[in-house]
């Protein structure tokens, strides 16, 4: 059975939707249209109008999904976890844990060459929409001059929330992960708060077993399962990831140093 090109094009909208430049561009167009808004299209491959830079990597995506003779393929080469703030629905300040990821979309164009899709999911950009400071009136007719909202500035929204339950969580990263091998992918915790940090030295089992707060405890005390461990408690002493003590004659005398 063949497929039809509607059923390509909608397949290819919701590939465009799942990445950060896709779904960011379709923030602008549903903001822009809430608040009365008319965006200036891009003229060119140059330029991206009244859209973001984001559109430039749209435009990438898109010319390379469009060579794919058959279904593309996503493969993920790295996931992360992380607490965000935010606020509940009460506008209470609150943390919330989510997962990002990244990769690629594999293709093969109709001669068999092979084509990379950059894939990044999990967030994207949301402009802010708010009232126009410079509106004036006509002093005639009192007929409003230029729009009465306006974007200004944006924010990142997080669209995967990652859940508290360990069988929850793990069901969620494996089904995100599907056919890709897991040992494949590197795995990160994420953290802004005393020290901005990317910790890489997470396996698949510590990404799907420990909780956010654990994963930050070892981040700190040495790193996950991929890693030697070394770090110093508060008092400066050098430790490995066991808690214990780290001196020349029991630890690795070059961390030590």
């Amino acid at each position: 059975m063949s497929i039809s090109k509607v059923e390509t094009v909608d397949n290819n909208t919701k590939l465009e939707l799942e990445t950060f430049a896709g779904a960011t561009i379709q923030s602008w167009k549903e903001q822009a249209a809430k608040a009365g808004l008319v965006l200036k299209m891009p003229s060119d491959n140059a330029h991206s109008g009244d859209f973001p830079d984001s559109y430039s990597q749209l435009r990438r995506f898109r010319t390379i999904i469009s060579k794919s003779k058959g279904e593309p393929i996503k493969v993920i080469t790295h996931m992360a976890r992380q607490l965000v703030s935010t606020r509940d629905e009460k506008g209470k300040p609150i943390k919330r844990e989510y997962l990002t990821y990244q990769g690629y979309y594999s293709v093969q164009d109709f001669r068999g060459v092979p084509y990379h899709a950059d894939l990044e999911a999990g967030k994207y950009q949301k402009p802010k929409v708010v009232a126009n400071p410079g509106r004036r009136f006509n002093p005639e007719t009192g007929e409003p001059i230029g729009p009465e909202f306006i974007f200004s500035g944006q924010e990142t929204v997080y669209t995967i929330e990652v859940p508290k339950s360990k069988t929850e969580r793990k069901h969620l990263i494996d089904e995100i992960i599907g056919d890709n091998e897991p040992e494949s992918i590197k795995y990160y915790f994420k953290s802004y708060d005393e020290l901005a940090r990317r910790d890489s030295t997470f396996s698949y089992d510590d990404f799907v077993n420990y909780g956010i707060e654990e994963s930050r405890k070892l981040s700190f005390q040495g790193g996950g399962s991929l890693t030697p461990g070394f770090w110093r408690d508060n008092d400066g002493v050098l430790r490995d990831k066991f808690g214990q003590k780290l001196t020349p004659v029991s630890g690795n005398k070059e961390s030590y140093r």
